[in-house]
């Protein structure tokens, strides 16, 4: 067709006709893995898809029974262990409870505020897509210590990719990110946090190292709770033990 109807000259046209010859070659011996790729692929997140979803109807139907759960679990306990066995237990449990509700409770609320007044500020500097920004700003500020640098690098290149022509502006939100996280972890974190869960700087550093080092981001997540747990557990039997050998009574 390009020979009948464009002049074109005879070794571009049989450089055209080679190279699409090669490429349908290519493609055709290549297509298999592609299919296998995008299969691959359309199945991982259709069982994370899934897992989610069995994640929330399974929650929803332990928080309707929840009580029923934990009275039957109270007498599974005791009726296995010793009686105080037993009692150890449940209140490991419930200290366990509360740690966990108390650090994520606490801290959603500190990201939620700290999500709306980095939306606020963002919307000053007439930053882009300022609502996807300060849902990644929120997120990551969960994660204690770590979590405002792994949400401001990606902010701020996505400033900077909206507005090329203007580099300013991704250095004012760099700014701007450094003074909220600061005013987060010397002010507001504090208050809201306080010393919830009795676990120094050092010991949520490498709980949040430890943690993310074997399961990854939801290490990051889970880690600090888990060792505050632990650390009060460990602290626990080390004064209980001290006291005996002692003979302190508390």
């Amino acid at each position: 067709m390009l020979k009948e109807y464009v002049p074109i000259n005879e070794n571009v046209l049989s450089d055209i006709s080679s190279y699409i010859e090669g490429f349908v070659k290519s493609f055709i011996e290549q297509f298999p893995t592609y299919i296998k790729r995008i299969l691959s692929s359309t199945l991982n997140i259709a069982s994370v898809v899934l897992n989610v979803i069995l994640g929330i109807v399974i929650s929803i139907y332990i928080l309707f029974d929840k009580e029923a759960i934990g009275e039957r679990s109270k007498k599974i306990v005791y009726a296995i262990l010793p009686k105080r066995a037993s009692q150890n237990l449940i209140d490991f449990c419930k200290e366990s409870n509360n740690t966990f509700e108390k650090f994520f409770v606490g801290k959603i609320i500190d990201s939620t505020i700290i999500g709306i007044i980095f939306f606020i500020g963002a919307t000053l500097l007439k930053a882009p897509v300022t609502m996807l920004l300060s849902i990644i700003i929120g997120i990551t500020n969960m994660i204690p210590f770590f979590g405002p640098f792994i949400g401001g690098i990606p902010v701020v290149f996505i400033t900077l990719a909206f507005d090329i022509a203007n580099p300013l502006k991704a250095l004012w939100m760099t700014i701007f990110i450094l003074l909220l996280q600061q005013f987060d972890g010397n002010i507001l974190g504090p208050k809201i946090l306080g010393d919830s869960i009795g676990v120094k700087p050092l010991g949520i550093i490498f709980s949040i190292i430890v943690g993310g080092a074997i399961f990854g981001p939801p290490g990051m997540f889970f880690g600090v709770p888990i060792f505050a747990v632990i650390f009060s557990a460990f602290n626990r039997f080390i004064d209980k033990k001290y006291n005996k050998k002692y003979g302190v009574d508390k």
